[in-house]
């Protein structure tokens, strides 16, 4: 998408210069960026401008009337409260707000005024991996979460995409935004023409690790209505922007139709295995419930899916309680994650894996060969 035009117009320089600033640090390839601190050299701009304004935003005492007669998709009235007046056709936007928070809710009002199809489109070439495993308490959420968060230390962009019914994100990321998943799910069953500009007005960015995320639904039997093809067409759309080198999906326990729907858009499945017999029960049972498929279906799940061991002891031990099961359908364990119990700790209200050690050296081994 190419980027939108916007402009900022405040008497208040200083506020001028640090949103410049900040914008240009951040998202310079998103916006491009004109300012003014005079009504004077505003009007000048826009009066002789020919190229559409997307996004005007503008301190009440620098707006003039006629702007309301030109062709500007969004205008937005900086407030840092109650306003003297009314502003026929403009949004009002907070002044003072982190800029994070800021960008969010500039997009979200222009895509909500734009009637263009939007999509915007990076220069990534996305690969979704899907984190699965039929045992409970797998290590599942750390695998996929230490995989975004590895992905970051080796340079490249990563998504997080809890689908869990009860999900875990607020334990490891906190809740910093007004929006989150249900936002996403709202559009995208609304078949909103800007939903990946929704998207990337509801995407939190975590300052502590760099990785991007959606804070969980408000409520959790959201997600139960939500459709397969939905569910594959969030997928798809998110690889198809190409914003991030990896998207990791965190998957429930359970294999139903809308979760197959989340490993078909898959390019890989993570699939975690303990070394107990109840892993051992419950991938036997994952394989046959992979039976109701037909049979080149079922080929094409298992060719995309490599099987990784967590928490295992000296090494390889593990390997021979799913050997009759793997060699049935002609695979193995791919990768070995020793265990660990000081894994966790609790820091600022999070719980936070260390991924410094030998767990986290076998995470890099994952994503370096799945992404």
């Amino acid at each position: 998408m190419a980027k939108l035009n916007l402009v900022i117009a405040d008497s208040d320089e200083e506020y001028l210069n640090g949103v410049v600033t900040f914008l240009s640090e951040k998202y310079l390839t998103r916006f491009k960026i004109l300012s003014f601190s005079q009504k004077e050299s505003l009007i000048n701009f826009i009066s002789t401008h020919t190229e559409k304004l997307d996004i005007l935003l503008i301190s009440p005492e620098l707006y003039f009337e006629e702007i309301s007669n030109l062709n500007i998709s969004l205008v937005g009235i900086l407030s840092t409260g109650r306003l003297s007046r009314e502003y026929k056709g403009c949004e009002i936007v907070l002044k003072y707000q982190l800029g994070e928070n800021l960008v969010k809710n500039i997009i979200n009002l222009y895509s909500d005024k734009t009637n263009e199809i939007i999509i915007t489109k990076g220069q990534n070439d996305t690969k979704v991996v899907a984190v699965y495993s039929s045992s409970g308490g797998s290590g599942k959420t750390t695998v996929s979460y230490g995989c975004s968060v590895k992905s970051i230390h080796l340079g490249r962009k990563a998504f997080y995409l809890n689908l869990e019914e009860s999900a875990s994100t607020p334990m490891l990321f906190g809740t910093s935004s007004q929006y989150n998943l249900s936002h996403v799910l709202y559009y995208l069953k609304s078949k909103n023409k800007s939903l990946s500009l929704k998207i990337e007005g509801i995407k939190v960015i975590d300052q502590e690790t760099g990785v991007h995320y959606f804070n969980p639904p408000v409520n959790h039997q959201e997600l139960l209505d939500i459709e397969p093809s939905e569910y594959f067409d969030l997928i798809t759309h998110m690889k198809d922007m190409n914003q991030y080198e990896a998207l990791f999906v965190d998957m429930p326990c359970f294999v139903e139709k809308r979760m197959i729907s989340v490993l078909d858009a898959s390019d890989t499945i993570l699939y975690v295995l303990n070394p107990n017999q109840l892993s051992r029960i419950k991938l036997y049972n994952f394989i046959n419930e992979l039976d109701i498929l037909d049979k080149a279906y079922k080929q094409k799940l298992l060719s995309k899916t490599v099987f990784i061991l967590n928490r295992a002891f000296n090494g390889e031990q593990g390997y021979e309680i799913f050997r009759d099961i793997l060699d049935g359908i002609g695979m193995n364990i791919s990768h070995v994650l020793p265990e660990s119990p000081n894994l966790y700790t609790y820091q600022n209200n999070r719980i936070v894996p260390d991924l410094s050690g030998k767990f986290g050296r076998a995470l890099e081994e994952v994503v370096e060969s799945v992404i």
